[in-house]
């Protein structure tokens, strides 16, 4: 084997590599975009539930708080009589 060939197996050899490391780091790349796209949409969900476990909640104090003065009202209303 001449030093000609010889180089032109190592320059192929590197030029596999080369294009072996690109590929790799594409595959990095898509899958880092995939992860980041995900943490987001639990992101999301997560504000969409917190939103609507506060507007529950709120919900519910609205309704104590007309229940109690419905109360206090029929109350007035018998201790008047």
């Amino acid at each position: 084997m001449d030093a000609n060939s010889m180089y032109t197996m190592n320059a192929m050899q590197y030029q596999q590599k080369v294009g072996d490391y690109q590929q790799g780091m594409t595959i990095t790349q898509q899958t880092s975009a995939e992860v980041k796209k995900n943490v987001m949409e639990r992101w999301k969900i997560q504000q969409d539930a917190q939103t609507k476990t506060n507007e529950i909640i709120q919900d519910a104090n609205v309704y104590k708080a007309k229940t109690n003065d419905n109360m206090f009202k029929k109350w007035d209303e018998f201790m008047r009589q």
